[in-house]
C-alpha cells in the first residue's frame, strides 16, 4: 500500500505484508500542533462562548476579495455516525487549548459550532480559533478502483469521475460532506457513552459548547471508559527500542504499533491526559449511500467515488508541563480492512491522504513558512521579517497583492504544525547518521527519510474545486496537473484562482495552455538554502536514485 500524505500533503511506499490486508497492516502518522504566544496567561476557569467569524474572504476571477457569508446548515450541529461519535478535550493547561472528535479530521467542526470548540487561543477566556476547521483529505487514482474491481465487481457502478476517488472534509456552510467518520461498534465497547456536561466533573471542560453528547475514553475521566477498559496509547521505554535496534539495526522501524504488549507497562499511559476512538471511511451510514458500490449494498450509489476501506484509530494526548503546554498532539493509525467492504482485501498502491487547515486567525490571510528540517509548518501573520515593501516579496505581472498587512506579525501567536511521523520517513531516522547517538546505523535503509510531508498547495475558499469532479479532487491532493484540470484550462480557471492554486515561481501576464501548466515543485538537493550557503539536501524517498520533489 502506497501512501501519501498532504499538509495538504507523502508519497511513500508501504509493503503490505499479506496482499488481503487483514492483519493490523498499519500506517501511523503523527503530528503536533504547537501554539507560541506572546500573551499574558490566566488563571480564569469561566466557561467563555467566543461569537464565530460568520462570512469568508474569497478571491474572485479578477482578484479582487470579496467576503462571503457563510450559509448556515439547518440545524447548528449535524450528526453523522450515531451512537458511535464521541468527543474528546485534550485539557491543555497553556494557552492552545481544544478538544477533538472521531470524525472528520483534527477539527472536524466550524469553530464552535460542535461539541467542543478545537484550535482555540487565549487559554480559559479564550481570544479566537485558529481553523475554520482542519479534516482529512485524500484519494486514490484508477489504478486503485481496477484493484478493487478486481476483487468486487459492483464497485463499477461508482458515481463520479470513472476510477477517481476522493474524500474531504466539509462543514463550514452548505453543502455539508462527511465522509470520513465515527467508526461502527464503539458505543459501550471503546466508549461507555456518557455524555458532555455543565456539571464541572471530569465529563465537563470550559470548552464544551453542548451538553449531551457521547465522550471517548479519556486517561482522566474512567466514567468514560467502555467494557474494554481503558486502551490508551503507552508509553515505549527507551530500553524497549534501543534492545529492538540492537536486536537488528538494520532492519528495526520506530513502529510502536509492532511492540508486544508485553513489553510495555499496561498501565504506564502516554501523557497527562490522552484519549483515543476510531475513524473510518466505511461507517455504516456512507456505506448506504455508497448503495451497490460496496458488498452487501443496494441501489444507485448518492455519493461519489468508492471507499478505500479504511480504519484510522485516533489517539490525543498532552503534557502538562511549562514547556509543552501549548502542544496537542494526535495521531492517526491506519489499517487497510478493504477485506470488510469488498469481501477481500486489496492492496493499495497509490493511496494520497493529509489534512486541510482552514485558517480563519490572523484575518484569514496567515502566511505560511515551510520548515522541512523541522519537518512544520509555522502559520502567522504577516511581514514578520519588516521586509515587506511594495516591491518585496515580488509581484506577478499585472498583479498588485502584496503582504495582506504592514502590521500583524506576530499579534495573533504562531501556530506550529509539525509532522513527527509518517508512512513517508520519521523525524526520529535523523539519529542513524548521528554519530554521537546509540541508534546510529548510516546503513539502515531509512536513514535518509527523514521529511514526513511532501505536498502542500493554497487555495482561497471557492477556488480548491474539489467539487468540480472527483478526478480534480484526486489532482489537488496528489498534485498531477492533467487530473486537476480535468479537461480544462487556466484561462477557464481564471487568473486569480491559476495563480492561487498553481503558485508558479513566475508568471508574465499570460495564462499558460493546459500542456504547460505545472504545479511548483522544489527538489532539496538542487537547491541551496540562503542561510547556510548549502544544498538543502538530497531526498529519494523511493530509493530509485531520482531525486525526488
Amino acid at each position: 500500500m502506497k501512501l501519501d500524505l498532504n499538509v495538504f500533503g507523502i508519497r511513500r511506499m508501504m509493503q503490505s505484508g499479506a496482499g488481503l490486508l487483514r492483519k493490523a497492516c498499519a500506517a501511523s502518522a503523527s503530528a503536533a500542533a504547537v501554539l507560541l504566544l506572546c500573551l499574558p496567561g490566566t488563571a480564569d476557569a469561566q466557561r467563555v462562548r467566543l461569537n464565530p467569524i460568520t462570512s469568508i474572504d474569497s478571491a474572485r476571477a479578477d482578484g479582487s476579495i470579496v467576503s462571503v457569508p457563510i450559509k448556515r446548515p439547518n440545524t447548528a450541529f449535524d450528526l453523522f455516525a450515531g451512537e458511535d461519535f464521541a468527543c474528546a478535550y485534550w485539557r491543555s493547561s497553556g494557552e492552545l487549548t481544544g478538544g477533538t472528535a472521531n470524525e472528520g479530521g483534527p477539527a472536524p467542526f466550524n469553530q464552535s459550532s460542535g461539541c467542543v470548540d478545537t484550535f482555540r487561543y487565549g487559554g480559559g477566556t479564550g481570544r479566537g480559533f485558529f481553523f475554520f476547521e482542519m479534516g482529512i483529505v485524500g484519494g486514490a487514482p484508477p489504478s486503485d478502483w481496477r484493484k478493487v474491481r478486481a476483487v468486487y465487481a459492483g464497485a463499477r457502478n461508482m458515481l463520479g469521475s470513472p476510477g477517481y476517488t476522493a474524500f474531504w472534509h466539509y462543514t463550514v456552510s452548505t453543502p455539508r460532506r462527511v465522509v470520513i467518520s465515527a467508526a461502527d461498534g464503539q458505543f459501550g465497547k471503546v466508549f461507555s457513552g456518557v455524555t458532555t456536561a455543565f456539571d464541572g466533573s471530569c465529563r465537563d471542560d470550559i470548552l464544551v459548547e453542548r451538553e449531551g453528547f457521547s465522550l471517548m475514553p479519556m486517561k482522566d475521566c474512567p466514567v468514560t471508559w467502555g467494557s474494554e477498559g481503558f486502551k490508551g496509547k503507552l508509553v515505549v521505554p527507551d530500553s524497549v527500542w534501543k534492545n529492538r535496534f540492537d536486536a537488528s539495526p538494520t532492519t528495526f522501524r520506530w513502529d510502536d504499533f509492532s511492540i508486544p504488549a508485553s513489553q510495555l507497562n499496561a498501565t504506564n499511559y502516554l501523557g497527562a491526559n490522552s484519549f483515543y476512538g476510531y475513524l473510518s471511511d466505511y461507517f455504516r451510514e456512507v456505506k448506504l449511500r455508497y448503495g451497490s458500490v460496496v458488498l452487501g449494498g443496494a441501489g444507485a450509489p448518492s455519493e461519489t467515488g468508492f471507499p478505500l476501506g479504511l480504519e484510522l484509530r485516533l489517539d490525543g494526548w498532552q503534557f502538562g508541563t511549562p514547556a509543552t503546554r501549548n502542544t496537542q498532539f494526535y495521531e492517526l493509525t491506519v489499517v487497510n480492512k478493504s477485506a470488510e467492504v469488498y469481501g477481500a482485501g486489496v492492496d493499495y498502491d497509490s493511496l494520497y491522504y493529509g489534512v486541510s487547515p482552514g485558517m480563519v486567525s490572523n484575518g484569514q490571510v496567515g502566511s505560511w513558512y515551510f520548515d522541512f528540517a523541522r519537518n512544520t509548518v509555522f502559520m502567522t501573520g504577516s511581514n514578520t521579517s519588516n521586509n515587506c515593501t511594495s516591491s518585496y516579496p515580488k509581484r506577478y505581472s499585472g498583479q498588485t497583492a502584496g503582504c495582506p498587512s504592514l502590521t500583524s506579525k506576530f499579534g495573533a501567536g504562531i501556530f506550529a504544525m509539525t509532522w513527527l511521523k509518517s508512512p513517508l520517513g520519521d523525524t526520529r531516522n535523523k539519529l542513524f547518521t548521528n554519530a554521537a547517538s546509540p541508534y546510529f546505523n548510516p546503513s539502515n535503509p531509512l536513514a535518509g527519510d527523514t521529511i514526513t510531508y511532501n505536498h502542500a498547495k493554497f487555495g482561497e475558499f471557492g477556488n480548491w474545486n474539489a467539487q468540480f469532479s472527483t478526478r480534480a479532487a484526486f489532482g489537488m491532493f496528489s498534485s498531477t496537473e492533467d487530473n486537476y484540470l480535468d479537461g480544462r484550462t487556466p484561462a477557464q480557471l481564471g487568473v486569480a484562482t491559476y495563480l492561487s492554486n498553481f503558485q508558479p515561481e513566475d508568471f508574465n501576464g499570460v495564462l499558460p495552455d493546459a500542456s504547460s501548466a505545472k504545479f511548483n515543485k522544489f527538489v532539496p538537493g538542487a537547491q541551496t538554502n540562503p542561510l547556510s550557503g548549502r544544498p538543502f539536501g538530497k531526498w529519494d524517498y523511493n530509493h530509485d536514485g531520482i531525486q525526488d520533489t
